[in-house]
């Protein structure tokens, strides 16, 4: 992946997605430091109130989520300071890690298994790290919506978006000749400060949940000069309809 490639869906998004913003909110509310080995009931129902501000049906309650990052925060502590392009995805405590939040969050943030609403929780508690999913993005990468699992996203999902991480601040190194951390720092704070991971699955919900609405949008961009005709095709190529 070109890094422009995240830049220019990272605009798309917001143009694309009313309720993007809610994201953005949600973070900016946050107070970290109500997130240590436990977590506070009113920092619960803003993480859950985000959720369901994205999903209506999601029926979690506060105590339960207490209850649950309470088991899961000694993972969540090891994995704390990764990133998705920089975590050792072979280091088998990191993959166990990984996979035990995920399954355990999806099968007990609420009253049904909740793949896409698990990811969503688990981004913003490990907001460089754990990208997120839904279905339609589930199909695009992985080729199989019912692919909801912890193994699915550790062994499969997170090396991709891993790979793309990498490519996308390789890109940026050799075009601007800066070092990786020049480069990395450069996208992300071009794009709202945003992590790689978050800016990973703008670029996901763009591509494969908003397909149309995107192609749209490129061809508006071009119009104006604000992209290339061969980072349009770039794009284009990656879209299914």
């Amino acid at each position: 992946m070109h890094y422009r490639d995240l830049e220019i869906t990272h605009k798309a998004y917001y143009e694309i997605e009313p309720m993007g913003e809610l994201y953005d909110d949600y973070m900016r509310q946050k107070d970290v430091r109500q997130w240590t080995e436990t977590v506070s009931n009113g920092e619960a129902k803003k993480l859950l109130r985000f959720i369901r501000s994205w999903d209506p049906f999601f029926v979690g309650k506060p105590e339960t989520f207490q209850r649950l990052y309470s088991e899961i925060s000694p993972h969540i502590q090891l994995l704390k300071n990764e990133s998705i392009d920089n975590v050792n995805l072979d280091n088998k405590q990191y993959e166990k890690s990984i996979i035990h939040i995920f399954d355990k969050t999806a099968k007990n943030l609420s009253d049904k298994h909740q793949s896409t609403d698990a990811s969503k929780a688990l981004h913003t508690i490990l907001p460089k790290l754990m990208v997120m999913w839904d279905r339609k993005i589930r199909a695009g990468i992985l080729k199989n919506v019912n692919k909801d699992y912890g193994t699915a996203y550790v062994w499969e999902f997170l090396p991709k978006m891993q790979k793309e991480a990498k490519e996308a601040v390789s890109s940026c190194m050799e075009e601007k000749n800066l070092s990786y951390a020049e480069a990395k720092k450069q996208i992300e704070q071009s794009c709202r400060e945003h992590t790689l991971a978050k800016l990973l699955d703008q670029h996901n919900y763009v591509i494969f949940t908003k397909p149309l609405k995107f192609k749209n949008f490129t061809e508006w961009e071009l119009g104006k000069g604000k992209i290339t005709e061969i980072e349009q095709k770039r794009l284009l190529r990656k879209l299914h309809y």
